[in-house]
């Protein structure tokens, strides 16, 4: 009885596989829909580029911020020195996505009144480009640095995810 009962449900199981797998009716393919980043914004090249200017102006802020933050006053001369070497580098990450943001949107503001989208949708690409060129450069000059002190080393993890959205 329990081979004989093992066989039925693993037979019942099968049939209900089968019968759920099996399309009821024909159904004629449709074709895949890529997923947008933004609902709405992929018809519309310019508001694509103001979030992607926006993107990198909260990065730069980001990085600024975590320049910003004090080092503790108990630290051994060392750290304080390693720090003030990581401070040095979020500042000057901090320029260089503030200037890409700049760049772009200096660029793009000519080509606001024309009718034509190609010129924008060129911008885009290239800016777009220029964005994970520069996003991949401040990753790999983060891990290029080998904290450490136990604060410089958590502010290069923040930094790393800092950088990781910034595109």
């Amino acid at each position: 009885m329990g081979v004989g009962y093992r066989i039925v449900t693993s037979f019942t199981a099968l049939l209900l596989a089968a019968a759920y797998s099996l399309p009821l009716h024909a159904q004629a393919p449709t074709a895949v829909q890529p997923v947008k980043r933004h609902p709405g914004v992929g018809s519309d090249p310019f508001s694509t580029a103001q979030i992607q200017i926006e993107r990198l102006r909260q990065t730069a802020s980001k990085l600024r911020l975590l320049s910003e933050q004090p080092v503790s006053s108990n630290s051994a001369e060392s750290d304080r020195s390693e720090f003030a070497d990581h401070k040095q580098w979020l500042r000057q990450a901090e320029q260089r996505v503030n200037g890409l943001a700049r760049q772009w949107e200096d660029q793009l503001k000519p080509l606001n009144n024309r009718n034509t989208l190609a010129p924008v949708l060129n911008l885009n690409a290239f800016f777009e480009s220029q964005s994970a060129t520069l996003q991949a450069k401040l990753r790999r000059e983060s891990l290029a640095q080998a904290p450490g002190s136990e604060r410089v080393r958590s502010s290069g993890v923040t930094a790393r995810l800092v950088i990781s959205k910034m595109f």
